[in-house]
């Protein structure tokens, strides 16, 4: 008599009615891309691991709660949806066990590592009625892990025959503390006693105070620009340049102060310091609790005063030296702590610091030492706290990393904020469109908007003006794809429809200048033979070579937000007038920077070391015919001698302007 009844059912036999009592489940399984059989698997699986205590009482609730955050702008939701495949796991005990468990796994090793692993050591599970082996276990004599095969049932009568595979031994990077997920609060704290505890150290609070004090001092000696993707020390880069300060708001060293109180449980201690006596001593803390620990480097010592510089792929031989395995982790910690300062935290907040990806922690070497160094954008960075892909595709601009989402708070509203403050929302749940979970949102590519040759209008006096500003809002369209969503944004002006890259104007506006107050009336009217000023719109920001761009657009601003675009520097004129903006923007009288280079890095005489121009002309600046490459003779003026906006160019001399230079009109 069979000791076991299992339900069946004739599918080809049923039907659509008898079909529709699986819709539900079917359709849940489907929207979370989850195979039937695996949840059935893993829920069986589930079945021989009992759990208990508070931790396991708290499982069902968690597994069925959803929440929402809408983004009304986008049709999007960051969240949970209710009965999701999660919330169908809440349903039995085996299916709470193995979800627990799978949040252990994945927690301490890698994804793709997990199958590898299981903790129990030397006993292969069987029930004695039901003869089955149950799980994969790890012999506890092996170097390593073995692999095991599942049989279906074993027989009494026959000998027991597994075919067991040894494997390799683990690598040292897949026992790790940066797998670890943490709540927001305290993370940073949390990660350091970690990190010092796997070399058998205490984490004081004198070192927490130590990294405090460095943290805060940091983004004032690095900078971003929306020409390159590039931080520079002030005494490098004199021209147009932001601030990561600036980025903070207006009230940073605060801002600063009560989120290293939030992940570190202290603030900076209030003594006065540079960046170089803070970072020495950090050194001088940490050296005086890793006395015990010994240097095991062959080919030179460590020398922590020199940051955490990656020579030779220093990184990769960390393991063997548990000094330098402490600094190195300390930087990758700090690294992440200080991309967090432009992190706003929802509620149950989630971070995965490093998330497996072992930057080096550079920029703050860099800073410390002021040396030039060219990195990837804050965008990018702040991603791949989060999602390993952060760095993979400059189009992202949200990315999910299972427990929460991160992405630009700029896009909520896809307008420019009242002040200067870039930060990134940090929301628990996954994106949620159609019903659907996905992974990322990225931009739809598009080709950069031309360069404007003539103005909106022909001029006596250039003031500020909303002539450039696209009438109603931008069309938004979302195209799904698997695990992935693509945004297309596109504005109608002057009867043409124009697509734009949103993660082109992102990156634009983190390193958007803004202009401080003058004693001018914000209307005075521009001096255009100093300037050579065009008016610009939506659709074409730029102004051609040898001109200044100045986008019409006040009072709009989602205009000026998509005005912002990588690859031009770009300031927003607000509490100024017209003509303090452009020097703000780093033009000087005679339209070249101070250092006798112009702006774009092409000497002041317009031409490249190689004496061709940047577009690739005649070294005289003029096509074969004679005409410059937008059309205009090479005087820079029309036949009548107008410029091609209608002002007067007699005036002007022969200088060129900021190649790449943008006025918003705030």
């Amino acid at each position: 008599m069979s000791q076991e009844v299992q339900l069946q059912a004739d599918v080809g036999s049923l039907s659509i009615r008898g079909l529709g009592a699986f819709t539900s489940m079917l359709a849940t399984l489907s929207a979370d891309n989850v195979a039937p059989m695996a949840l059935i698997q893993m829920e069986k699986l589930g079945t021989t691991l009992p759990t208990s205590g508070a931790i396991a009482e708290r499982v069902k609730t968690l597994l069925q709660r959803c929440s929402d955050v809408r983004l009304e702008r986008l049709a999007l939701i960051i969240g949970w949806r209710k009965n999701d495949s999660a919330s169908l796991m809440a349903g039995s005990a085996g299916g709470q066990a193995i979800a627990l468990l799978s949040m252990c796994l994945t927690n301490l090793f890698r994804h793709g590592d997990t199958g590898l692993i299981l903790a129990l050591e030397g006993v292969i599970i069987q029930d004695v009625a039901y003869p089955k082996i149950r799980c994969e276990i790890c012999s506890g004599n092996a170097d390593g892990p073995i692999q095991v095969q599942l049989e279906t049932s074993i027989s009494n009568t026959l000998p027991v025959e597994l075919p067991i595979t040894k494997l390799g031994p683990v690598p040292d990077f897949v026992v790790h503390h940066a797998f670890y997920t943490f709540k927001w609060r305290g993370w940073l704290a949390d990660y350091l006693q970690l990190i010092f505890v796997e070399c058998g150290l205490r984490c004081d609070q004198l070192v927490l105070e130590a990294c405090c004090d460095l943290l805060v001092l940091v983004p004032a000696s690095l900078y971003v620009s929306s020409t390159e993707d590039v931080w520079r020390p002030e005494h490098i880069w004199d021209n147009a340049r932001v601030s990561l300060v600036a980025l903070l708001g207006p009230l940073p060293r605060a801002r600063m102060s009560l989120i290293c109180e939030e992940l570190l449980g202290c603030g900076p201690t209030g003594h006065y310091m540079d960046l170089r006596t803070a970072f020495e001593n950090l050194i001088k803390t940490v050296e005086h609790i890793a006395r015990p620990l010994t240097c095991d480097c062959k080919a030179e010592p460590c020398d922590w005063s020199q940051g955490w510089y990656d020579k030779a792929g220093m990184r990769s031989s960390t393991q063997s030296c548990p000094r330098k395995r402490l600094w190195y982790a300390i930087g990758d910690a700090l690294m992440s702590g200080l991309w967090s300062f432009w992190i706003d935290p929802g509620p149950n907040a989630t971070i995965r610091p490093c998330n497996g990806v072992n930057f080096s922690a550079d920029w703050i070497t860099r800073a410390i030492k002021r040396e030039h160094r060219s990195r990837e954008s804050l965008m990018n960075i702040v991603f791949t706290l989060f999602d390993p892909r952060g760095l993979d595709d400059d189009t992202t601009i949200m990315t999910s990393s299972g427990s929460c989402t991160v992405y630009p708070s700029v896009i909520r509203d896809l307008q420019l904020p009242p002040q200067q403050l870039v930060t990134f929302s940090l929301i628990e749940g996954q994106i949620v469109f159609e019903n659907r979970y996905h992974k990322q949102l990225q931009a739809a590519r598009a080709r950069y908007r031309p360069r404007a040759k003539r103005g909106l209008s022909k001029v006596s006096s250039f003031t500020p003006s909303h002539i450039g500003v696209h009438p109603g809002n931008p069309l938004l369209t979302i195209r799904e794809g698997f695990d992935v969503l693509e945004l297309q944004c596109s504005v109608q002006y002057a009867g043409a429809e124009t697509k734009i890259d949103l993660s082109d104007v992102i990156r634009g506006y983190i390193g958007l200048q803004w202009t401080s107050s003058c004693s001018h009336r914000v209307d005075e009217p521009m001096d255009i033979s100093k300037y050579r000023p065009l008016a610009t719109s939506v659709a074409s920001p730029a102004a051609v070579t040898g001109r200044l761009g100045v986008a019409m657009t006040r009072w709009n601003p989602v205009a000026q937000f998509l005005c912002c675009s990588w690859g031009y520097q770009a300031i927003l004129q607000k509490d100024c007038c017209l003509n303090c903006a452009a020097e703000a923007l780093g033009i000087d009288s005679d339209g070249i920077d101070s250092d006798g280079i112009d702006s774009d890095g092409i000497d002041s005489d317009g031409m490249s070391s190689d004496g061709m121009d940047p577009d690739g002309v005649d070294l005289d600046g003029v096509d074969a015919d004679d005409m410059d490459a937008d059309g205009i003779d090479s005087d820079g003026m029309d036949a009548d001698d107008m410029d091609s906006d209608g002002i007067d160019s007699i005036n002007t001399d022969s200088r060129r302007m900021w190649l790449n230079g943008i006025i918003i009109v705030g």
